[in-house]
């Protein structure tokens, strides 16, 4: 089964970054604006777009405080996203945090999977700016 992995350097700290993973306020400062994230393993989070016409429903599956983040794909209108698993493995290399991020388990490269990849680069180089200038280009949900 496809992965789609990609590694970013941030220059910023794992705590910082792992609080951009895991709180709802960090969260919508760098991938949308609208969610329901709570930093607690076997909680749902929904991640809102389009209206609420495309809701991606994440469950957290693994925290490890600084290191790893671990969601499980619910729900969503996307194909092939149910059942596929999100990564964040994070290391600190030369006062800066390695991100490695993986979005797993697709069922193949056809259909949406060229889309979704290129979206999670957007929404990487998001965080970055988020973590490194206080800046990030989140998806914003009309009010």
């Amino acid at each position: 089964m496809p992965d789609m992995v990609h590694e970013v350097m941030i220059e910023a700290d794992r705590k910082a970054v792992y609080a951009a993973l895991t709180e709802q306020q960090g969260l919508a400062s760098w991938w949308t604006d609208t969610n329901t994230a709570s930093p607690e393993v076997g909680s749902e989070a929904d991640f809102v777009f389009e209206g609420g016409q495309i809701v991606f429903k994440m469950k957290i599956d693994e925290l490890s405080r600084g290191e790893r983040v671990v969601w499980s794909a619910l729900d969503s209108p996307v194909p092939g996203w149910p059942g596929t698993t999100v990564t964040w493995d994070l290391a600190e290399e030369e006062s800066r945090t390695k991100l490695l991020f993986g979005h797993r388990g697709w069922p193949s490269i056809d259909g949406p999977f060229p889309s979704i990849n290129f979206s999670w680069a957007i929404y990487l180089q998001s965080l970055k700016d988020y973590l490194e200038t206080g800046t990030g280009a989140p998806h914003k949900e009309p009010s």
